[in-house]
């Protein structure tokens, strides 16, 4: 479709990209509820792994393995979170790959809490979930 024309913003803080993937992920429960199933699994990815490191940091105290647990699963994250900053940003340099090592693990993380505080709302009955619509936008 040649007659087809996108526009991308990009944004100019990492508030602001937290903020936008935060509704990305706060929208997904409600789509899923509207369809009647999850559209794929990757989109449940997030939220489980921001569920396992809050998890097993608050088991930390209390369970031995939980430690265990905690580094099993940051560690990887963190490790390709650095290979793939520095494949990207080869070309950019050291500045884009700090901005990419920065980017990743806030696109992860808000977009994983915006889909378990959607869900959760749901699920605990704790009012209506907002629907994006009446989310103020993230631009």
């Amino acid at each position: 479709m040649p007659n087809v024309t996108a526009r991308y913003y990009a944004r100019d803080s990492l508030r602001q990209l937290a903020r936008m993937y935060h509704q990305y992920g706060y929208s997904k429960p409600l789509v899923a509820r509207k369809l009647g199933r999850v559209t794929t699994v990757r989109q449940l990815v997030p939220a489980g792994f921001v569920t396992t490191l809050a998890a097993a940091t608050l088991a930390l105290p209390w369970v031995p393995g939980a430690g265990v647990l905690l580094g099993a699963a940051l560690a990887p994250y963190l490790l390709v979170v650095a290979a793939c900053a520095i494949g990207a940003g080869r070309r950019g340099g050291l500045r884009t790959v700090a901005a990419l090592g920065l980017a990743f693990p806030v696109v992860h993380f808000s977009y994983g809490l915006g889909f378990l505080q959607c869900a959760l709302k749901s699920l605990l009955g704790s009012g209506r979930p907002v629907p994006p619509v009446e989310m103020p936008l993230s631009r």
